[in-house]
């Protein structure tokens, strides 16, 4: 490609007569034609919107110990090795999708938490953390999520709520709904249906 940068990967790739070989066509000799990997990365950067406040450490570290905790006190969850996934989103997008998962197709109510969450008020940002096994991770499907006001300085309480299996811990209470699903699916489409 000359002295000029390329950014369009195809056009790197053709235009600079580099062969392509990827996963699907060759496994085997991908990494010696391509040596990065997941392993190469070092540090991202990832700018976060404005009104965005925890970093995603202290978002993490908060998210982490509360999920620690309600885990612990939820014996059928504790003792495996659990997936954990975190980012932030818009509220509004985020509860769209509780309202989605909350019915079948045909209208008819499949999760009750999922939908006494969708009616719940948040802020436009919100920091999700989800957890689940690793066999259901492949399966896009969680057992537990905490969500936190992304737009809450340290010093105020920032956790909305936290929910493990059919139980759901919000303004301080726990409440459990035994005809919600223990295990129910993972947030997808972050950046809009593709």
């Amino acid at each position: 490609c000359e002295a000029s940068l390329c950014f369009n990967v195809k056009s790197f790739l053709f235009g600079c007569g580099l062969p392509t070989l990827g996963y699907e066509n060759d496994p085997e000799n991908y990494a010696k034609i391509y040596p990065y990997s997941i392993e190469s990365i070092k540090s991202t950067v990832c700018p976060l919107p404005e009104k965005v406040f925890p970093t995603s450490r202290q978002a993490r570290d908060r998210l982490l110990i509360l999920l620690k905790t309600a885990i612990a006190n939820a014996p059928e969850y504790s003792g495996s090795k659990n997936i954990v996934r975190q980012f932030v989103t818009t509220s509004s997008a985020f509860i769209r999708r509780k309202l989605e998962y909350s019915l079948d197709n045909n209208g008819n109510m499949v999760d009750k938490l999922s939908f006494y969450i969708s009616n719940i008020s948040m802020p436009h940002f919100v920091w999700v953390m989800e957890v689940s096994t690793q066999t259901d991770y492949k399966n896009r499907r969680i057992f537990g999520e905490v969500i936190l006001d992304a737009t809450a300085n340290k010093k105020e309480r920032n956790m909305i709520y936290l929910r493990i299996g059919n139980s759901i811990y919000f303004n301080g209470k726990k409440s459990a709904d035994e005809s919600s699903p223990k295990k129910f699916n993972q947030y997808t489409h972050n950046l809009g249906e593709i």
